[in-house]
């Protein structure tokens, strides 16, 4: 029994470790929607919708060169769900007739991105390579 107990308190200490980091990341993708607002695209099948997808996509480039520590091991999570958000939009919001399994793709995509978050915020737990 207190296996379990010291299970679950280390998985709330990692949530609570890394939720902070994802919730920057949605933020700024938020911010770049704002703006996209503000500038004045209301339509949302054009390709301005997955803009905010770049800032994103450079702090993961950044991320993975080594030069941000603090977002590691959420970007990647983030990014696929914020791309599979913009999927399942461009395909709802269509302007064509698209074939009803391409929205059972985009919702399966969410979904897994989804899930792939959330396990990544309860079991990720950043390696110090600098202990010998």
């Amino acid at each position: 029994m207190a296996d379990i107990i010291e299970l679950s308190q280390r998985v709330i200490a990692r949530d609570a470790k890394n939720s902070p980091k994802v919730a920057a990341l949605f933020i700024i993708a938020s911010g770049c929607w704002f703006v996209l607002d503000l500038a004045g695209i209301k339509d949302l099948t054009i390709p301005w919708l997955a803009a905010p997808l770049l800032p994103i996509a450079a702090i993961y480039l950044m991320e993975r060169s080594g030069t941000i520590h603090w977002f590691k091991g959420m970007t990647l999570p983030s990014l696929c769900v914020l791309a599979s958000v913009v999927a399942f939009v461009w395909v709802l919001k269509s302007k064509y007739p698209l074939p009803t399994v391409s929205i059972y793709v985009a919702l399966g995509s969410f979904i897994a991105a989804f899930s792939f978050l959330m396990f990544r915020m309860w079991t990720y737990q950043p390696i110090d390579r600098d202990v010998h």
